[in-house]
């Protein structure tokens, strides 16, 4: 069942890692001239850091696992999915679709916003 409190928790947490998600693939693609693919591995990697500390300190009530080692393990697995798909995503906008790195990386934030919930709910905190 749909939890709107934790939703709305799970929102700003995810807010709060595209806030520096975006925020540092525009300085490494556009400050360092790094390839926005690779950039958006290290991007993408500094937003997963913010969330998983936002998930597991204030969204999430319930965790499945108490042992710390073996959430992280399964938060990763999640976690690197969702930057395949991340990646995917970015590469088919911006070199199928002519599509700006930025807004490309909005589209694909928003695909793996509603599959990272969707994974982090069922298998880590239900």
């Amino acid at each position: 069942m749909l939890n709107m409190p934790e939703m709305f928790r799970y929102m700003i947490a995810g807010a709060t890692a595209f806030l520096v998600d975006f925020s540092l693939l525009y300085l490494l693609t556009t400050v360092f001239s790094l390839h926005y693919l690779v950039s958006n591995l290290f991007s993408y990697s500094a937003g997963l850091l913010v969330v998983y500390l936002i998930n597991i300190k204030w969204v999430f009530n319930v965790r499945k696992y108490q042992n710390v080692s073996l959430e992280m393990l399964i938060f990763s697995i999640i976690a690197i999915a969702g930057l395949l798909l991340s990646e995917f995503v970015m590469w088919l906008a911006v070199e199928s679709l002519a599509t700006d790195i930025l807004q490309a990386k909005v589209l694909a934030t928003g695909m793996v916003f509603i599959f990272n919930y969707v994974l982090r709910k069922v298998l880590l905190f239900s």
